[in-house]
């Protein structure tokens, strides 16, 4: 167990397998990781991971998308009907929609209409009688969202698109710097990846700078081809922000309410160091508590933010949706054998004293052909030598199972030496 002051760094915990696991063997290893590094609570993970994350922990707002665009037609037609609290109505319940679930305004033609409600709901504004001032707030409001939208210029007025442009570009004088790389790679480069900021695509990546972004809270997104990343929340503010989002990993990867962690498969197709190291910038968690479920074991450890790879533990076995006889893992690896530190010990004395046993013998053995007669406490010598070793021998292939070993695949092999045996673990 680690000390206290050593646990309050806070790391989420991450289940990694190349099958989906059933939720039983999860909450197992929860349980035994636990042992090697208390994780964050719960609770506090899914607060501060969910935050960042909006949809890891809760699926998306339920919208109706037909219901969004009859909110869209219906205020473009009470307006014209002069029917303008009506049209306000309809407007603002299709903006409220949208900033709940931006997921919707992935398709084109929507997001067009949105952009054009929200141009047309300037001169209904008007029309209401209200200050020129809110009808252009209204209008600053949207952009502060969705920066590149440009209204249909055949179906508004002139100067209300010269105003939208006139705040737009008045708007990006007070841009903050957005850069988001995409991993691997290979995905960024090969499969037309798009950023998407509020719901609403701004760019393809690989950028070829800094993007300009509205300074606020904003939920960006990253699809490549079919491919889609995690909704994240981002603040943009003066210090420039940069993003490296493993898309591939988030594919592959989703929440575990109980532990507030989250459960990656097929960690060797998508990214797990990419994971853990998104996850932990983003929400200033330092890393994560491991389970890593493999060839029928289950090994536990910690992940560091900036490493390649995690420092691994104990390991145990799986049996069913249980994890059992969770064993350390020594320092020179699962495979090293130091994991049996009293087998190596016992195991290599009695070795050498069944080699001290032999040599004594050669020795007796010398003395009697060369007529010597006083070889009676030298016989004694080597007989007790070949019973201790024997002893210790046997106690040592005894250990061996006692023990355990850092791979359960070891075993103890005999095979015949010079003047006795050889034991090999």
């Amino acid at each position: 167990m680690v000390p206290a002051a050593r646990a309050a760094d806070g790391r989420f915990f991450l289940f990694m397998g190349d099958e989906p696991p059933q939720t039983e063997l999860v909450h197992a290893a929860y349980r035994e990781a636990q042992k090697v590094e208390v994780p964050l609570l719960p609770a506090v993970a899914r607060e501060r991971i969910g935050k960042v994350f909006p949809r890891l922990f809760a699926s998306a707002a339920s919208l109706d998308r037909a219901a969004l665009e009859a909110d869209l037609k219906a205020g473009r037609g009470a307006h014209f009907n002069g029917q303008y609290q009506d049209a306000e109505a309809a407007w603002a319940r299709a903006f409220d929609a949208v900033h709940e679930a931006p997921e919707v305004l992935a398709e084109a033609k929507i997001f067009q209409r949105l952009v054009d409600g929200a141009a047309t709901r300037y001169k209904n504004t008007l029309a209401r009688k209200r200050p020129k001032a809110e009808a252009r707030a209204q209008i600053e409001a949207f952009l502060e969202r969705y920066p590149l939208a440009s209204p249909t210029a055949s179906d508004h007025a002139p100067e209300v698109i010269a105003l939208w442009g006139e705040l737009r570009k008045a708007a990006q004088a007070g841009f903050g710097s957005l850069v988001v790389n995409v991993h691997p790679v290979e995905l960024e480069r090969s499969a037309g990846c798009k950023l998407y900021l509020n719901g609403a695509e701004v760019a393809d990546l690989p950028q070829p700078g800094p993007l300009g972004v509205p300074r606020g809270e904003h939920l960006l997104q990253v699809r490549c081809g079919p491919q889609l990343g995690w909704l994240q929340r981002v603040t943009i503010g003066k210090t420039p922000v940069t993003l490296r989002v493993p898309v591939r990993a988030m594919l592959s990867a989703r929440g575990e309410t109980v532990s507030g962690g989250v459960v990656l498969v097929s960690p060797s197709e998508g990214d797990a160091a990419a994971l853990v190291e998104a996850v932990s910038l983003a929400t200033g968690i330092g890393g994560a508590v491991v389970a890593v479920a493999k060839d029928a074991k289950m090994r536990f450890g910690h992940w560091e933010t900036a490493a390649d790879d995690p420092a691994l533990a104990s390991v145990g076995r799986i049996v069913g949706t249980n994890v059992e006889g969770v064993r350390v893992i020594s320092k020179d690896g699962e495979g090293g054998g130091s994991g049996r530190v009293w087998t190596w010990v016992v195991g290599s004395l009695g070795v050498a004293t069944l080699g001290g046993a032999v040599a004594a013998n050669v020795v007796t053995a010398d003395k009697i052909s060369a007529g010597e007669n006083d070889v009676e406490g030298l016989k004694t010598t080597t007989v007790a030598l070949y019973v201790a070793g024997g002893v210790l021998v046997a106690t040592g292939i005894i250990l061996f199972f006692v023990e355990g070993g850092d791979d359960d695949a070891a075993s103890a092999s005999f095979a015949p030496g010079p003047g006795g045996l050889v034991v090999r673990f």
